[in-house]
């Protein structure tokens, strides 16, 4: 047996494996990085979709959870009863009760998640100066999952942005942003009376449309005109975890 080979084998395969294993922090380094420049360019994206109201563009960049949760508030803008409604977090509640005043009947039901989500980019329902300021911070990433400071200015706000990545595309997931805007929303209310939570949530949608609002806002859409065919009499989407603020 030709000792001398084995030993000159072993040290070659010994020399392979510590290179490699010096290469692999680098790459796995490089990796990190391309996915924090990724993410970074799709909040950039999104950005400035809201500011030039570009619906489909920004409505392409937000996660699938996202999209869910839009899904189940069209199904209850469509369908949902008084109780249903006023289960609802506020923030939910308006953004439902908005659906039904500012879309007609007949459009909603044609629309999807995502349609919705692109008309209210489109139609400015969160207002520009509110986007213009913020930037974000260091983009940390652990596999699939990405997350960064939202930053005001060169002051940090101590909210944290959320990315997904879905199929190789980095998307943000705005659902503890949608959180932290329902807690503040809510804080806003002189009471917990369920009373002047609507009648607040009212003024909120006749300001922002420039109209009044009617007693139909808190009735089902389906329930005024019966619908033929659409997606909408399918099964409404399980509830989402904001449902429950």
């Amino acid at each position: 047996m030709n000792y001398r080979r084995i030993s000159q084998h072993t040290v070659l395969i010994i020399s392979s494996l510590l290179v490699a294993s010096c290469l692999l922090p680098l790459q796995q380094t490089k990796w990190k990085s391309l996915d924090q420049q990724a993410a970074r360019e799709t909040f950039m994206a999104y950005k400035y979709a809201l500011l030039n109201n570009l619906g489909k563009e920004a409505a392409d960049l937000i996660s699938e959870k996202t999209i869910q949760h839009y899904a189940h508030l069209r199904s209850l803008a469509l369908a949902g009863n008084l109780e249903e409604l006023n289960a609802l977090s506020a923030y939910n509640k308006l953004v439902v009760l908005n659906m039904r005043h500012t879309i007609s009947g007949k459009m909603l039901k044609t629309m999807s998640a995502k349609d919705i989500f692109a008309y209210g980019v489109e139609q400015e329902w969160i207002a520009k100066e509110d986007i213009a300021p913020y930037d974000i911070g260091t983009i940390s990433v652990y596999g699939a999952y990405a997350s960064a400071e939202l930053q005001r200015g060169a002051k940090n706000t101590d909210t944290i942005l959320e990315f997904l990545n879905e199929n190789e595309v980095w998307r943000i997931n705005l659902l503890p942003i949608l959180k932290k805007a329902g807690q503040n929303f809510t804080a806003q209310i002189p009471t917990a009376d369920e009373k002047n939570e609507n009648d607040m949530i009212l003024k909120i949608i006749e300001s922002m449309s420039g109209r009044k609002t009617t007693k139909a806002i808190w009735e089902p859409i389906l329930n005024v005109k019966p619908l033929i065919s659409d997606s909408a009499t399918k099964k409404r989407p399980a509830k989402t975890e904001l449902d429950k603020n």
